[in-house]
């Protein structure tokens, strides 16, 4: 028998609006994006299944609420966990806005008050600016003999890092208990810098693409992780920087907005400048 056609069809979910990677699709491995020359990816609303995933709080911390909602809202996206770290806000922005607007509201402190006011945010030039202002440079120059080549982390080395992140601070933290004692403080200490230096090792390791010498050149994660591991700290200082530099110039994490004239008459400024950070457990609720 013929499956009969669901009448409710044609008022299933449909695109809302065309996003473009600031990679451009580059940086993305052979199977985890449908590339198309144009650079334009469709963007659907979030299901209610999706809302539902990010209201799991296990799921949140592991990464795979993020992927789960990627990968239904961005068709072309077939393995979220490969999303280069530059492109990362501008889809998580374009599937907001497709889901629920331009507008997200934030409270915001008051400079000189304890007060916290509701303020009305138009994501959309923040989106632009990711899209088209974002800034790459591979190079990274040590000395004469060596050159590193570096690439963006993807989602999947970013929630890696991040858990192990977490559990050194969580390690730290214990130390603070009352009850432990001094012998369990040095020995968590020593549990929590050997967490946070791997995390450090790791993110550094998996942003290299390749390693040019006079000698040959490598792009084995294994034998950049063993040079690492046996030289002088020159490369994962140089590395490490640039980095920093790279995150520094693709930061939209700041915001201006305007104060209500109540508590500029009070003494405020006529403007507050304030951190705006993708905490996706609140962004798209």
């Amino acid at each position: 028998m013929s499956k009969t056609k669901n009448p409710l069809t044609a008022y299933m979910r449909r695109p809302k609006m065309f996003l473009k990677l600031p990679s451009q699709g580059r940086y993305w491995p052979e199977g985890a994006l449908d590339y198309n020359e144009e650079n334009e990816y469709e963007v659907f609303a979030m299901t209610v299944k999706d809302e539902l995933m990010l209201k799991t709080p296990d799921a949140l911390l592991n990464g795979y609420s993020t992927v789960s909602v990627i990968q239904s809202c961005v068709p072309a996206i077939k393995d979220a966990w490969r999303v280069p770290s530059i492109d990362l806000d501008a889809i998580l922005i374009a599937i907001r806005i497709a889901s629920y607007g331009e507008k997200v509201e934030i409270n915001i402190r008051i400079p000189g008050t304890e007060e916290d006011e509701p303020f009305e945010i138009d994501v959309r030039p923040m989106l632009d600016s990711i899209v088209n202002d974002v800034y790459w440079d591979p190079t990274v120059k040590v000395n004469e003999d060596i050159t590193v080549t570096v690439r963006p982390i993807d989602y999947k080395d970013m929630t890696r890092v991040n858990i192990m992140n977490m559990e050194g601070e969580r390690v730290l933290r214990m130390m603070l208990e009352p009850d432990i004692s001094e012998e369990s403080k040095i020995e968590y200490m020593n549990k929590a810098a050997e967490q946070l230096a791997e995390a450090n090792v790791v993110q550094v390791v998996n942003g290299i693409e390749r390693m040019d010498t006079p000698n040959g050149s490598t792009e084995d994660k294994e034998h950049i992780k063993e040079f690492l591991a046996n030289s002088d700290p020159e490369v994962f200082k140089a590395v490490s920087k640039r980095f920093k530099e790279l995150n520094e110039k693709n930061s939209y994490s700041t915001i201006t907005v305007q104060t209500p004239p109540q508590y500029v008459e009070k003494g405020a400024p006529e403007t507050i400048t304030t951190n705006f950070e993708f905490d996706y457990s609140r962004f798209f609720v």
